[in-house]
């Protein structure tokens, strides 16, 4: 339980992260790293509280 409250911090850190180098970012040349990580997230996400 105390694993999956971790995993799933990271997880979201990792998002936030990635959220605030898009605002900066105006192009959109990473736009398919970003959909990856977010369908990885969201994987993660059902994986760990199914």
């Amino acid at each position: 339980m105390i694993l999956n409250i971790i995993a799933t911090a990271i997880d979201a850190l990792v998002i936030l992260g990635l959220m605030g180098g898009q605002v900066k970012q105006t192009d959109n040349s990473n736009a398919m790293g970003y959909l990856l990580s977010y369908a990885i997230f969201a994987m993660n996400i059902m994986v760990i509280w199914k």
